[in-house]
């Protein structure tokens, strides 16, 4: 079991997106950082960072809905949650659950 992956590294022609889960101990946290067009056009940087952490509890949680092995949690996290749309579709899912996170981020 590997304790952390990538959930995205893709460009386009406005951005690019790279993205990694990772666990530290039964503690859940995801990494992003957008550089490009995109975000200089909206945060007035080229780059823009952010990050989901999430306590022992709603990482539990959150393996538990998603149906994730014990063994290898972050392998259906990967398949739920890469590429471009990811973080945004873990959010919405976390949200709806009732699967709680702290959000911060930084341009």
């Amino acid at each position: 079991m590997s304790n952390e992956v990538i959930l995205c590294n893709s460009s386009n022609e406005s951005v690019s997106v790279f993205v990694t889960a990772k666990l530290d101990g039964a503690k859940l946290s995801v990494d992003g950082v957008d550089y490009g067009k995109s975000p200089k056009g909206f945060f007035g940087g080229s780059e823009y960072e952010y990050w989901y952490t999430f306590d022992e509890e709603n990482t539990g949680l959150l393996f538990r809905k998603i149906g994730a092995s014990k063994s290898d949690p972050l392998a259906e996290l990967k398949k739920r949650f890469s590429g471009m749309e990811g973080c945004r579709n873990l959010r919405e899912y976390c949200d709806a659950a009732g699967i709680k996170y702290r959000f911060e981020s930084w341009t």
